[in-house]
């Protein structure tokens, strides 16, 4: 699991190298919302994040109250991190909120809202952006969303742990009190999941088209772990070692 927090223009002007040094692994910065809107602390996070060897994901909050709004939506969201796109690397999400339903006066129903979400889902997609997924608190997926398994889920909870066996999400926003160094005021909190942790069943985050082969120094990591995992359903012998994440010699036999 990786310390995570997400961030806005609301975070002011953050001191990316001491959220690191205050142990934060990776950063959810929100880079536009509407159709035209742009953060404008978004380059500013988006880099200096990486400069501090923080991870990021990026997020827009859509504005819209049509199927060619979405697109616009979309469409803003990508010209922001179309020059980061190698290094997003947990994801892209769509936040659909309250405040997206107050502003288009709460028009449409379950089914007209998922398919919205879809929309820019696959618009986001069709672009070349990567992990493409939905933010979304247990109200909206119970009651505001149909089916949206398709997609990677950040789900934001406050208290006790969602249940991994009604919600299959990849990060958990559990705070929006946290206190980081570097930050003045609250920040949002987030646990997030990669292969290496006990939630086999959800999906993982994997770099875009990595190739993986027999090296020295061997290559390690979540990619290398989700491949000895298929190798091992398969029947696959990997010796003692296991699913270790290490792309060693019995792997290397296997593959």
């Amino acid at each position: 699991m990786l310390k995570g927090i997400d961030v806005s223009r609301h975070q002011a002007v953050i001191d990316w190298s001491r959220v690191r040094s205050g142990g934060i692994d990776v950063a959810i910065i929100r880079t536009s919302y509407g159709m035209k809107q742009t953060d404008d602390k978004a380059i500013y996070n988006i880099e200096e994040a990486l400069k501090n060897g923080i991870e990021i994901g990026v997020y827009h909050f859509v504005y819209a109250d049509s199927k060619e709004e979405v697109e616009k939506n979309a469409e803003k969201f990508y010209s922001v991190c179309k020059p980061y796109l190698d290094k997003i690397k947990f994801g892209c999400w769509c936040d659909w909120e309250y405040d997206t339903d107050k502003r288009n006066g709460n028009k449409f129903n379950k089914e007209q809202r998922t398919e919205l979400v879809k929309v820019f889902c696959e618009k986001c997609k069709a672009l070349g952006m990567p992990n493409v997924g939905v933010y979304a608190n247990p109200d909206y997926l119970l009651t505001k969303f149909g089916n949206l398994t398709e997609y990677p889920l950040w789900i934001a909870k406050y208290g006790k742990k969602p249940s991994t066996t009604q919600w299959k999400y990849i990060v958990w926003q559990y705070s929006s009190k946290g206190n980081v160094s570097g930050i003045k005021g609250n920040v949002d909190l987030d646990e997030v999941y990669t292969a290496e942790d006990e939630k086999t069943d959800a999906p993982t985050y994997i770099q875009n088209r990595r190739v993986l082969k027999f090296t020295t120094p061997m290559m390690q990591g979540s990619d290398v772990i989700i491949c000895q995992k298929i190798l091992q359903k398969l029947g696959y012998n990997l010796g003692s070692s296991g699913v270790d994440g290490k792309y060693g010699k019995r792997t290397e036999e296997a593959v």
